[in-house]
C-alpha cells in the first residue's frame, strides 16, 4: 500500500506559496518593499493580494460582466492585517510609478445590498503570467491555517477527515498537458463555445497546475472545491493524465446522471409519507431513466417554445435553488418564473412541489437551505459512500472531485464502474415500496 503523507507532515512542508504574477508587474518581485503614500509597502503582500484577485477574477460568476467583483474587506483585513487599505489603495492608484491601475472600483459600496465591486485593468489580464514563489510569513501561515482547519478539523466540512487527507494525497498525482490544453480551448473560442474571459482564466488554471500550484478546501455543506473544478469539461476530458504505478495514464470521469434532480430524488426518500406515491414513481422512473431535462423540453416545445439542453437544467435550478414561484401574480416580469413552477407540476404532480415549497417557507435559511441540503446528500454518496468502497478496494487508486463526479485512472475504469453504478442503482431501489404500492 502506498504510504500516505499525514496532515502534520503536509503542513509542516509549507514553506512558501506560489504567486501568479502578470509578466508586466515583475518589478515587483525585484525589491521588498516600495514607498507609497508617505509608508514602505511589502511587494510579497501586493503580489499575493494581485494573485488571490486574478484568482477571484477566473472563478466570477459574472465573466463578462462591467459590474466586476466583490472584495471583502474583513477577510483582507483578516489576511493581511490592519494596513490592507494602503495596499488596496495602491492597487486602485495609477499616478505614481509611472505604472498603470492595477484595479479598478466599478460600483460603491450599498449598506444591507452589496459590497464594493472592483475589476482588474485589461492591461494586466493577458495570459502570460510566470510563477513567484513567495515565503511571506502572513501568506505562508495563511496556508497552513488553511490546511489545519482542512485536514485537522473534523468539524470543518462533513467530508470525513481520513478521505479528506487521502483525496489532498492524490492531488498532486494529476498533471495537465498544457499545449494540448490550450489547443482545446483555441477550438472552443473558435466554434464560439466559450467566451475569452473563459479560454483566458483557463489557461491560466491550467498554468497554475503545470507549475504545482494546489487549491483544495471544503465547505460546510460537503463540497470540497479543487483547482481541478474550475477547468472546462473538455479540458478534463482530453488532456488531463494521472500518475500511477503504471505511469503516466489517461483518466476518466464518472458523474451522477441529472444529479441535482437524482439528489432531491435520494431527500425525498426520507419523507414519503408526505408525497402522492403515484408523483414520487413518476419522479424516481424520470432520474433512472435519464430523461428528466428532456421532459421539460418537450413541456416547452408543447406550448411553442424551443429550448435546449442547457436551458431546460437552467429551468430546473432556478426552481429548485431559488425562492418560492408565486403561481398568481399580474407582474408580467414574474411570468417566466411562474411557467417553470407550472411546468414542474404538470410534469411531476403538486404533492412534489407542496413538500419544496414548505421546506423551503419553513426554513429559517429559506430556500438557500435546500441547495445546501443538496449538497450535503450529493456530499454523503460521493465521499462517504463511493470513494470510501473504492479506496478499500484499493487504496492507491488516485482520485479527484469535481462537485457530483469523480475522475480516476482509465485503468481503473471497471472497478470504479462497477462501484459507482451499484451505488446508483441502490438509490432507486424502491421495490418494495412499489410491490406495496401496487
Amino acid at each position: 500500500m502506498e504510504k500516505l503523507k499525514d496532515a502534520n507532515q503536509i503542513i509542516k512542508e509549507v514553506t512558501e506559496v506560489i504567486n501568479f504574477v502578470p509578466n508586466n508587474l515583475r518589478w515587483l518581485t525585484e525589491t521588498e518593499t516600495i514607498f507609497f503614500d508617505n509608508e514602505h509597502l511589502k511587494t510579497s503582500i501586493l503580489l499575493d493580494i494581485i494573485h488571490s484577485i486574478r484568482v477571484k477574477y477566473n472563478i466570477y460568476d459574472k465573466k463578462d460582466s462591467e459590474d466586476g467583483f466583490a472584495l471583502n474587506g474583513s477577510i483582507l483585513m483578516k489576511n493581511y492585517g490592519n494596513h490592507y487599505a494602503k495596499y488596496m489603495k495602491f492597487l486602485l492608484d495609477g499616478s505614481d510609478l509611472n505604472r498603470v491601475q492595477i484595479l479598478r472600483n466599478t460600483k460603491p459600496h450599498m449598506a444591507g445590498k452589496r459590497s464594493k465591486m472592483f475589476a482588474l485593468n485589461n492591461y494586466y489580464l493577458e495570459e502570460n503570467y510566470f510563477y513567484f514563489k513567495n515565503s511571506n510569513k502572513k501568506a505562508v501561515n495563511r496556508k497552513k491555517k488553511q490546511l489545519q482547519d482542512l485536514l485537522l478539523d473534523k468539524d470543518y466540512s462533513p467530508i470525513p477527515l481520513d478521505i479528506r487527507n487521502r483525496l489532498y494525497n492524490d492531488i498532486t498525482k494529476f498533471y495537465i498537458e498544457e499545449f494540448d490544453a490550450i489547443h482545446t480551448l483555441d477550438v472552443l473560442r473558435e466554434n464560439g463555445e466559450i467566451t475569452k474571459h473563459k479560454r483566458d482564466s483557463n489557461i491560466q488554471t491550467v498554468q497554475m497546475i503545470v507549475n504545482g500550484v494546489i487549491e483544495f478546501s471544503a465547505d460546510k455543506h460537503g463540497r470540497l472545491h479543487t483547482i481541478f473544478t474550475r477547468l472546462k469539461r473538455e479540458i478534463r476530458k482530453n488532456n488531463l493524465k494521472v500518475l500511477t504505478e503504471n505511469g503516466l495514464e489517461e483518466t476518466v470521469e464518472f458523474d451522477i446522471p441529472n444529479s441535482q434532480p437524482t439528489m432531491f430524488l435520494f431527500i425525498l426518500r426520507d419523507f414519503l409519507s408526505e408525497i402522492d406515491m403515484d408523483d414520487y414513481i413518476k419522479y424516481r422512473i424520470t432520474c433512472k431513466t435519464g430523461n428528466f431535462y428532456q421532459l421539460i423540453i418537450d413541456y416547452y416545445k408543447s406550448g411553442g417554445k424551443n429550448i435546449t439542453r442547457k436551458d431546460a437544467k437552467g429551468i430546473i435550478y432556478t426552481y429548485l435553488f431559488g425562492p418560492v414561484i408565486k403561481l398568481t401574480g399580474k407582474r408580467k416580469a414574474k411570468e417566466s418564473r411562474r411557467i417553470i413552477r407550472t411546468a414542474f407540476i404538470k410534469i411531476f404532480g403538486k404533492s412534489i412541489d407542496n413538500w419544496l415549497t414548505n421546506y423551503k417557507n419553513n426554513h429559517p435559511d429559506k430556500y438557500n437551505a435546500f441547495s445546501w441540503l443538496l449538497q450535503n446528500y450529493e456530499s454523503k454518496i460521493i465521499f462517504d459512500t463511493i470513494i470510501r468502497e473504492i479506496k478499500e478496494v484499493d487504496p492507491n487508486i488516485p482520485i479527484i472531485t469535481v462537485h457530483d463526479s469523480i475522475i480516476v485512472p482509465k485503468s481503473k475504469k471497471d472497478i470504479v464502474f462497477k462501484i459507482f453504478n451499484k451505488h446508483m442503482d441502490q438509490i432507486f431501489e424502491d421495490v418494495d415500496i412499489e410491490l406495496e404500492y401496487a
